[in-house]
């Protein structure tokens, strides 16, 4: 069930540095980034996908300075893989499950794991053959997990389609608590994901992070005064959390992991794909950047092309200029390029043209949940709607729209 959760703050005075640990894991030797501490508390903090930044490294040394130990751990590192979310994915919960009793043999400590996006598989797999493991343990030890923004997802969908969820999501029966960045693709794809979570009856604390992409995303320039807030104050919240999930029974039976019946995701698209799904868009109707209403809801007798994107992603400022060019070289013919910005404010989008010219509409989606009703689930994602008024093809990534095989697609829609 989910449970609303009142944070406290929690302040403590131990200094903190930061050095390599070896420990053995099943017979492999792994490197831990470790926060000592003297409380009775350990967070196992693994790297997502994309490895550690500065961000993750400044809250393991403030929860270390709050009395929480904390040992880091690159999984994919560790076993020498290149960082990609299907690397992640490879990791089947032997290795985090001996990490589990190997920190608390280590230390007698109770443990909490947290990680952010796509960790989320390898933790919750984890935690589960934990569970088998030490279903007889008369001690439980592991207080529950702590999640940014999880992507339990198989794979990528073909744009405008739900995703499907790892079995692990359903075989999920330890506390949990989900920070969730408002401004992240996933936002509205939580729901779905609780939903899933709780078919085991696992105890789901949440919280929404305002005006936040993603916790751990390293911002490029000066966050404004909400950002700074929230990322302050997380690292102080998450003490509590751990006492709450502590608090919480963690059953020792795991529970039943289902099988996979037809996985349908179809990962990134390289060029234009033709939709196979609901064909009718969804109606349009948000303030532009320079004030003015548009308003779509009939979408016929031209070519529409819809971008949704956001400024602190890169392959969507990548193709901003390949899509300047397709405009230009689509003059003449009956087509349109709109664009929606995925929740962001009006100053930040203001600053960012100032470096990178959008010769086409950018509409305002704040608080991202137009986006969210077109189902997209990664940014960029691009739908093209043919003169029918129904949807032609999607893209659920970047990719060259200026290439002569685009535009003639583009052209040859048009005529009809």
């Amino acid at each position: 069930m989910v449970c609303a959760v009142a944070i406290l703050l929690l302040f403590s005075n131990v200094s903190v540095a930061e050095t390599s640990l070896k420990v053995e894991v099943l017979d492999e030797e792994a490197t831990i980034q470790y926060f000592p501490a003297s409380g009775d508390q350990l967070i196992i903090y693994i790297a997502p996908s994309y490895g550690f930044n500065e961000r993750g490294t400044e809250t393991a040394k403030t929860l270390s300075e709050l009395g929480i130990e904390v040992w880091m751990i690159d999984l994919i590192d560790s076993f020498f893989l290149t960082h990609s979310v299907d690397s992640i994915r490879e990791f089947d919960g032997k290795y985090v499950a001996s990490l589990i009793e190997v920190a608390h043999k280590k230390t007698g400590k109770n443990i909490t794991l947290l990680t952010s996006s796509y960790g989320a598989i390898p933790l919750l797999r984890g935690a589960r053959q934990w569970q088998i493991n030490n279903s007889q343990l008369k001690n439980n030890y592991l207080n529950g997990a702590i999640l940014f923004s999880p992507e339990l997802y198989l794979g990528v969908p073909a744009l405008g389609e739900d995703p499907e969820f790892e079995p692990i999501t359903s075989a999920t029966n330890i506390p949990l608590m989900i920070y969730q960045s408002e401004l992240r693709n996933n936002r509205w794809q939580l729901d779905n994901t609780i939903k899933r979570l709780e078919k085991s009856n696992a105890v789901i604390y949440q919280k929404i992070l305002p005006q936040i992409a993603s916790f751990f995303y390293q911002l490029t320039d000066k966050p404004d005064d909400q950002t700074s807030r929230t990322l302050k104050e997380i690292p102080q919240e998450i003490p509590r959390i751990v006492k709450l999930l502590q608090s919480t029974p963690t059953p020792l039976n795991a529970a039943s992991l289902p099988k996979v019946e037809d996985n349908k995701t179809v990962g990134l698209d390289f060029e234009l794909r033709s939709y196979e799904g609901e064909k009718t868009p969804k109606p349009l109707n948000l303030e532009s950047l320079n004030g003015s209403r548009v308003v779509r809801e009939d979408y016929r007798n031209k070519v529409t092309v819809v971008n949704f994107w956001a400024t602190w992603c890169p392959p969507c400022v990548e193709e901003i200029p390949m899509l300047n060019r397709l405009k230009e070289k689509m003059a003449g013919e009956n087509f349109e390029l709109l664009s929606v910005n995925f929740g962001e404010s009006k100053d930040v989008i203001n600053q960012f043209i100032k470096k990178v010219n959008i010769e086409f509409p950018v509409l305002l989606d704040e608080g991202g949940k137009v986006s969210g009703e077109w189902n997209t689930l990664i940014l960029p994602s691009t739908f093209v709607i043919g003169p029918d008024g129904k949807f032609a093809y999607t893209v659920n990534a970047a990719i060259e729209w200026d290439s002569p095989a685009v535009v003639k697609a583009m052209k040859q829609l048009a005529s009809q």
